[in-house]
Formats: structure tokens, sequence, C-alpha cells
């Protein structure tokens, strides 16, 4: 969710539309906040009513804020504003120059948070390991049947014809070879 954040004013304001969308619990003030509207046409002043404690989040579970009480406003041009309260109560510095948000105890950049990545899997009992190797090596057959069957189907891929080995004139050729070494060793 999109939030404005504004150091210049003393109230943090949400959204009807999103307490409504959350099933947040609303609270009454003691004293009804006037205010003037800055994002409506007309410059009237508004009583304001209502609030709710507010506690966020980041995207990554990483950081939680302190809770603020945010008074319920409408026509807001954005679901939340976090002010001066807000920023004070989480120890939060602003640097326009460098767009960072930092909260001070933790280090953690509100404008700039680390990406989100997925858990990683949990690893699979030895058991389910092992099945998932019989089931890859089922897979890595079957391929190399089809590899075979289609190198078969070509004809210049067929293995050449090879004349029968004579084992015995093998023996004899190098019963020759080794005499005539020591022949010429004599």
């Amino acid at each position: 969710m999109h939030a404005l954040l504004d150091n210049g004013t003393h109230l943090v304001l949400i959204s009807p539309k999103l307490i409504e969308q959350l099933g947040l619990k609303i609270r009454t003030l003691h004293k009804p906040k006037l205010v003037n509207v800055a994002f409506s046409r007309e410059k009237k002043k508004t009583k304001l009513y209502h609030y709710i404690k507010l506690s966020l989040t980041s995207l990554d579970s990483i950081w939680t804020l302190h809770s603020v009480r945010a008074i319920i406003t409408p026509s807001l041009c954005l679901p939340i504003i976090l002010r001066l309260p807000w920023l004070q109560h989480n120890l939060i510095v602003t640097d326009h120059a460098a767009c960072t948000c930092i909260d001070k105890k933790t280090l953690y950049d509100l404008l700039n948070p680390p990406p989100v990545l997925p858990p990683p899997l949990p690893k699979p009992k030895f058991c389910e390991q092992i099945k998932i190797m019989k089931a890859d090596k089922k897979l890595v057959l079957v391929e190399l049947m089809m590899v075979c069957n289609n190198r078969l189907k070509h004809s210049k891929l067929k293995p050449e014809k090879i004349k029968d080995f004579d084992v015995v004139s093998v023996i004899h050729n190098h019963i020759e070879v080794l005499a005539t070494k020591e022949a010429l060793m004599q």
C-alpha cells in the first residue's frame, strides 16, 4: 500500500475506505480535531471525531513500526499520510537529497528496502530424494532410448561393418615382432 510521508504537520491521517477494507477497530476522540482539508476544493474547516491505532510493517516483515493514532479523514490523496508524530515516534530520519527514510535504531531504509525474496524450498527427506532420483533416471533412460532409435533410423549414422577379428593371426604377428626385436638385440 502507498503512503505519503509528510514532516510538516502534526497529525497522522487515514482514509475511511482503507479502514473499511482492513476491518480496523474505530475509536472516538476525546475532543474532536478541527482541521483545514487541504485536498478538497472548498476551503473550510472540518471536525474529525474518530481514530484508529496504526502499526505498519514493511513488505519483507523485517521492520515493524510503533503504533500511533491515525485520525480518520475523508478526501485524502492517499490511503495513509504519515506525518511528524509518526516520524518522531518511530525515530525516522529523512534525507530529501539522498531520497532515504531511515530508522535510526535498525538502519532500515523505508524508501529503499532490500528486495523481497521467497523463502528457500525445504530440502526433501532422504526417501523423497531417492524417489526423485529414480524418476529422473527413468526420464534419462527414455530420452537415451529415443536418441539411439533416431540415430539408427538415419542411414548416415549407421555403424560401419567391421571385419571379424582374428585373434590367432594377431598373436602370431606379435610373436614375430618380438622375435625380430630379439634378433636385432643379439
